[in-house]
């Protein structure tokens, strides 16, 4: 992997094996060779002005898997993904826009898109508001979640977070500690 990043402008280049879903390639992951297929992921940020961000994404993966005859050869096919986001940054305040569109070889289709405001209260406290629509073939699900961050230390934050997500019609909490040096 490459990453170059000047502070206006950002690019990654990467080569991978086997990124998307080990399970979709024939050795299911277990083989340590590099044979599953060639991944190639690219991305670029810049920031267009002071506080916005722009980032750009694509990722291709050549998949492996026995055809449906059964006879045990081995055909291929392309999967794909494309993200694009938008990050505001006034201040203290965060909003966020996300997209990904998705092509897998089993011929799933897919895109989800995610809407973000985070506000830091103090350098130790935020709230987050966040809604996800995720829209895979016939199955839709709207996630809504509200979260607070908390900073604990200088290395270790904690998260308070409640999911709804309907479509599925599950309500989901989590508390989660998170350490970063």
């Amino acid at each position: 992997r490459l990453n170059y990043n000047n502070g206006t402008f950002g690019f990654v280049f990467g080569l991978y094996d086997t990124y998307f879903n080990s399970a979709n390639n024939q050795d299911s992951g277990n083989d340590s060779e590099l044979n599953d297929g060639l991944g190639v992921d690219l991305a670029a940020s810049v920031l267009l002005f002071d506080g916005f961000e722009a980032r750009l994404g694509i990722s291709t993966e050549e998949v492996k898997f026995e055809n449906a005859a059964g006879s045990g050869n081995l055909e291929s096919d392309i999967d794909h993904q494309f993200n694009i986001a938008l990050i505001w940054k006034p201040g203290p305040l965060t909003l966020a826009w996300e997209l990904d569109t998705f092509h897998r070889s089993n011929d799933i289709n897919g895109w989800n898109s995610m809407l973000l405001a985070n506000y830091a209260f103090t350098d130790f406290l935020s709230a987050t508001l966040r809604y996800a629509h995720v829209d895979i073939e016939e199955q839709r699900s709207d996630i809504y979640t509200l979260a607070m961050l908390m900073a604990v230390s200088d290395h270790f934050d904690l998260n308070v977070e409640y999911n709804r997500v309907e479509g599925d019609d599950l309500n989901q909490f989590a508390v989660q500690g998170i350490v970063s040096y």
